[in-house]
């Protein structure tokens, strides 16, 4: 409440960018990996709530600010996650010192999960993501169009209450030191590890993979796919000899660590043999001269075995004849005859039976689902970002997993 021209207003709760609170283990120099808690207004669930919303999520949108050793000089989303709200609690990963601020929203208003998540967390390159949250060069997100596929629903409600697409707004802004990234393993090591793969590690944990990986099935599989790669550009590389070609290269054969397998044949330009000024080479060619030997043996050996033309053709309409019988049979014995009974009550009736049963079973889902949201409701203090504060139920594998990740791998500084 305050005191407005002599008059009592009351300050409005903007439902778009109030009611989520985050807290981390450091607001200072923080570590490299820290866990993020988070608490909702009892007004932002009870909104959830009347929206019918059973699975509603949030998004954590970690932006990177610009400094002197970022070569991007506004502020960009460098890392999404979407969690459901009543997880309590999610880790994040940096992968690069500097300040960092770390925005959330719960989304709602969808049919599927699997449209938001991929709406959100799809990425065009190894370093954006492909649809943009935030407003432009901003660190906030976008007030208008924030959501645009199709799997929306949006309610015909007071939009200056709610934002169709997501509800509620907090952030936090973090100082990530760059004494708490993991140092770069030697070159030699980095180069036969990353071998198979296109992006850089993310973390140790991911690197000890790729070791372990490439100490292990990494050799024997490459033994045998650069002898595969040997033998097929030679095989290659002989038959455009054969037809002729000119400017046939060998460098696979030779170097197949090197170049690619494609080399072979990809600056080839012009066949001798077969021409469009000269077509009567083309039965010179040797190719076409070995294809009408190995015919000629084939139809020989065809021949010997006593196997003529007719009896292929009776074998094969023989064959086709019994398949199109078993089918007949099968589909006659899965045949059955509609049962029609009388409906005991008016079909109006049943209807409306079902929709209230279906009503009533859709309200106690919601009662339970948000009977479970009372640890996230925010109480007034700061709660503690750690796992042991979390309630035992809420110590799910997935947190004991990135606690203990957290703790063993440390990530590499990519920015």
């Amino acid at each position: 409440m305050e005191e407005v021209a002599g008059k009592k207003a009351v300050l409005e709760f903007d439902y778009r960018k109030e009611g989520i609170r985050l807290f981390a283990e450091q607001t200072g120099a923080g570590d490299s990996v820290i866990s993020v808690r988070w608490c909702v207004d009892q007004r932002i669930l009870d909104k959830l709530k009347e929206l019918k919303e059973e699975d509603p999520l949030l998004l954590l949108v970690v932006v990177k600010m610009p400094d002197d050793s970022y070569h991007y000089h506004c502020p960009r989303d460098v890392l999404r996650k979407l969690v459901p709200i009543g997880q309590e609690m999610e880790y994040i990963q940096f992968q690069g010192p500097g300040f960092y601020k770390i925005i959330a929203t719960i989304i709602s208003g969808t049919e599927t999960t699997v449209s938001v998540k991929k709406y959100f967390l799809q990425k065009d390159s190894v370093h954006s993501y492909e649809n943009s949250v935030l407003g432009y060069n901003t660190d906030s997100l976008q007030s208008h169009g924030f959501l645009s596929f199709v799997d929306i629903n949006c309610p015909e409600i007071d939009q200056r209450e709610y934002s169709c697409g997501r509800i509620g707004e907090g952030s936090l802004r973090i100082n990530v030191s760059a004494d708490f990234f993991a140092k770069e393993p030697p070159e030699w090591l980095k180069r036969w590890a990353n071998y198979w793969f296109g992006t850089k590690p993310l973390d140790q944990c991911q690197f000890r993979g790729r070791c372990i990986l490439a100490f292990t099935v990494q050799p024997p599989v490459m033994l045998f796919w650069l002898v595969g790669k040997i033998v097929i550009a030679l095989v290659a590389g002989l038959i455009l000899l054969l037809c002729g070609a000119k400017m046939v290269r060998f460098s696979p054969v030779l170097h197949p660590l090197t170049y690619h397998l494609e080399e072979v044949w990809l600056f080839t330009r012009e066949f001798i043999f077969f021409t469009r000024k000269r077509p009567y080479l083309a039965p010179l060619a040797p190719i076409f001269i070995l294809f009408v030997l190995a015919l000629t043996i084939l139809l020989n050996i065809i021949l010997n075995m006593g196997m003529g033309v007719p009896a292929l053709l009776a074998g094969s309409v023989g064959f086709n004849a019994f398949c199109a019988l078993l089918v007949v049979l099968v589909s006659t014995a899965l045949k059955r005859q509609p049962t029609t009974k009388a409906p005991a009550k008016p079909t109006w009736m049943i209807e409306e039976e079902k929709k209230q049963k279906k009503k009533q079973e859709e309200q106690a889902r919601l009662e339970r689902i948000y009977g479970n949201f009372s640890g996230i409701v925010c109480a007034g203090g700061p709660l503690k970002a750690s796992l042991d504060a979390l309630p035992k139920e809420k110590r799910t594998v997935h947190l004991r997993y990135f606690g203990l990740k957290a703790r063993l791998c440390k990530p590499f500084a990519r920015y």
